[in-house]
């Protein structure tokens, strides 16, 4: 019996180089400000994904707080999400918290 051997070749995948991973942040994004927007009264889901969208733009474009926030991408979008209402003057920390952790894209294979 031969002994098995070494692979002959490692890939690794940095950043959605070969398999893309981040296909639908926007659709779910869209969904969860969808469903948050249902439960903030006098907010469209426009309203709140565009607030979102900027807070989420400034806080990933700050180097320091990108390399902290890469380390808990749960807390990060928490963060986000708590700008966004506190920008929108709406909500609590309570329901950014509820809001960040709606997970309409997960699939269960």
């Amino acid at each position: 019996m031969r002994p098995p051997q070494a692979p002959r070749a490692i890939i690794f995948d940095l950043d959605d180089t070969i398999v893309d991973d981040s296909r639908y942040i926007e659709v779910c994004w869209e969904a969860v400000c969808e469903e948050g927007a249902r439960w903030i009264r006098g907010i469209s889901t426009q309203t709140l994904r565009s607030a979102i969208d900027r807070q989420r733009d400034v806080y990933w474009a700050d180097t320091e707080r990108h390399r902290k926030g890469r380390l808990d991408l749960r807390a990060a979008t928490r963060r986000i999400v708590g700008l966004a209402l506190e920008e929108l003057k709406v909500g609590d920390s309570g329901e950014a918290r509820a809001i960040a952790d709606i997970e309409p894209c997960v699939r269960s294979e």
